[in-house]
C-alpha cells in the first residue's frame, strides 16, 4: 500500500413620466487503485444545494453541476486539533453526484468533523483571500459577470457533507405591461450601478450560516437588462434580469421606448430615474413597468429567492 499523509495543503492556483420604488486531519491511506480496509480513511467528497434559492443567474435550489467550487476546511470537533487549518483554496469539480478535489487526494478525518467554507464564482473573475475556513474576501472589477455564491458547513463528515450556498449578490428583474396593447414598445432597460467591489463572506465557528458585507465599490457602469424591442401587452411579462452588487443604491435606471401612431413608431424616447432601494445579498427585486398613453408608472416588490414575497410597495 501507498501511504499518504495530508494535514495542511493550500491550492496554488432602468413626453412619458416614470416613478420608481425608492425599488483524517492526519491519516494513512491506501492508493486509489487498491481496496482500503473498512476502518481506513474515506476520500473527501462534497455535495451542495443553493439555499435560499441561482449570463449566469442560478434559480431554484440546485447547485449547477457545471460550477466548480473552491473550498477551505478547518479541523472541527473530535479531531483532537479543532481550529487548525486542514486545507485552503482547493478546487472541487463535479463528478457523477458529488464534488471532489480536481487534483490530489484529500480524506475525511478518521475521527471528528471539519468546518468548511466555500465559494463558487462561475465565469466571474475574482481574487480570493482566505482566513482559514471562517472568512473569504472576494475582490473583482466585475461581479455582475456571473452569480457568485458562498456556502458554509459545520460538523462536516462523510455522512453530512452538503454545503448550503447563498447568493453573495442581488438580482433585479423587470416586468412590463401596457393599458393599450401593441402600442408601446420598450427598446432598452439599463441600470447604472457599480460592478466592482470587495465582498466578505464570514462563517462563525460552529455555525454553517454565512453573512456578507460589501465595501470598496468601484467600476460604475451601465448594466444592460434588456436590449431588443418588446411590444407591451395587457398582461405583465418578464423582460429581463441581471445580478448586481448588494449593499448599494444603483444610481439610476434608463428606459428607452417608442409609441405607435397609426402603425408608425415614434422616434426612440428615453427616461431616466433614480432608484432608492439598497440591494441586499440573496434578495430578488422586481420592478413592474405599467405603461399608459398618459403616463408610465412603476410598482416594485421585494422577494427573497426562496421564501417568496416579503413586502410590496406601489407608487
Amino acid at each position: 500500500m501507498k501511504h499518504i499523509n495530508r494535514f495542511n495543503h493550500r491550492h496554488r492556483g432602468a413626453a412619458l413620466c416614470v416613478v420608481m420604488l425608492s425599488v483524517a486531519f492526519f491519516a494513512t491511506s491506501c492508493d486509489k487503485s487498491e481496496l482500503c480496509r473498512e476502518d481506513g480513511p474515506e476520500a473527501l467528497t462534497l455535495s451542495s444545494v443553493i439555499s435560499p434559492a441561482t449570463k449566469g443567474i442560478n434559480n431554484g435550489t440546485t447547485f449547477p453541476a457545471g460550477n466548480s467550487m473552491v473550498v477551505s476546511a478547518d479541523l472541527g470537533a473530535g479531531t483532537g486539533n479543532a481550529g487548525a487549518n486542514y486545507f485552503s483554496g482547493v478546487n472541487f469539480t463535479f463528478s457523477t453526484d458529488h464534488w471532489q478535489p480536481a487534483s490530489g487526494s484529500y480524506y475525511w478525518p478518521l475521527a471528528g468533523s471539519l468546518e468548511i467554507l466555500a465559494y463558487s464564482s462561475g465565469s466571474a473573475s475574482v481574487t480570493p483571500t482566505w482566513t482559514n475556513a471562517t472568512n473569504i474576501r472576494l475582490v473583482s472589477s466585475d461581479f455582475t459577470a456571473d452569480d457568485v455564491m458562498v456556502g458554509g458547513l459545520t460538523g462536516a463528515t462523510s455522512a453530512s457533507r452538503t454545503i448550503a450556498f447563498k447568493h453573495a449578490l442581488a438580482k433585479v428583474m423587470f416586468t412590463a405591461q401596457a393599458s393599450v396593447a401593441s402600442t408601446i414598445k420598450i427598446k432598452t432597460i439599463t441600470v447604472n450601478a457599480y460592478k466592482g467591489a470587495t465582498i466578505n463572506g464570514a462563517k462563525s465557528s460552529g455555525s454553517s450560516a454565512v453573512s456578507f458585507t460589501t465595501s470598496s465599490l468601484t467600476n460604475q457602469a451601465d448594466i444592460s437588462i434588456y436590449n431588443s424591442s418588446y411590444t407591451c401587452t395587457a398582461s405583465a411579462a418578464s423582460i429581463g434580469s441581471a445580478i448586481v452588487i448588494p449593499a448599494q443604491t444603483p444610481a439610476s435606471v434608463t428606459i428607452t421606448y417608442t409609441i405607435a401612431n397609426n402603425g408608425v413608431d415614434s422616434p426612440v424616447m428615453s427616461v431616466t430615474k433614480s432608484l432608492s432601494t439598497a440591494m441586499s445579498a440573496g434578495s430578488a427585486y422586481t420592478l413592474a413597468l405599467n405603461l399608459t398613453l398618459t403616463g408610465l408608472t412603476v410598482t416594485a416588490s421585494l422577494s427573497d429567492w426562496s421564501s417568496g414575497g416579503t413586502s410590496s410597495v406601489s407608487i
